[in-house]
């Protein structure tokens, strides 16, 4: 069987801060390990993964934010179209101090070989993204 896996699954995992959340969704990790299921994980998830770890209730560092949701990724057992999208954008969000999607913009156009319409140029510039200002077509 296979599942869309929710922001909250992922933040009860890993802040183990609920009791019974946290313990369940270890539980399913679990599951998915022995391959009794499988999860599918969207960007849009990430997202407000990151959010969500930066906000008043947990205040995570960003290095430590793209660090747990990496390992998340990479876990081999959860499908994503875009892992190396979603992982490089995270090393941006971390290293360049930019809005997680921003960073996942950028990744995109980097792997896409696109570029960026935005008038945020100073942090694309900052990832050293292709990017130009609508008034510049």
């Amino acid at each position: 069987m296979k599942y869309i896996l929710d922001t909250n699954i992922i933040i009860r995992f890993l802040a183990n801060d609920h009791e019974e959340h946290s313990l369940a969704a270890y539980r399913l990790f679990e599951k998915v390990t022995r391959g009794q299921y499988s999860l599918i994980l969207d960007h849009v998830v990430i997202a407000e993964c990151v959010h969500v770890l930066k906000g008043k209730s947990y205040q995570l560092a960003r290095d430590e934010i793209a660090n747990l949701l990496i390992k998340l990724i990479e876990f081999t057992e959860v499908e994503a179209d875009n892992k190396d999208t979603m992982i490089m954008a995270l090393r941006y969000y971390s290293a360049y101090n930019v809005d997680y999607p921003d960073a996942y913009l950028a990744s995109l156009a980097e792997q896409q070989r696109l570029s960026v319409i935005t008038f945020n140029n100073k942090d694309f510039n900052t990832m050293g993204t292709n990017n130009i200002k609508p008034s510049e077509l």
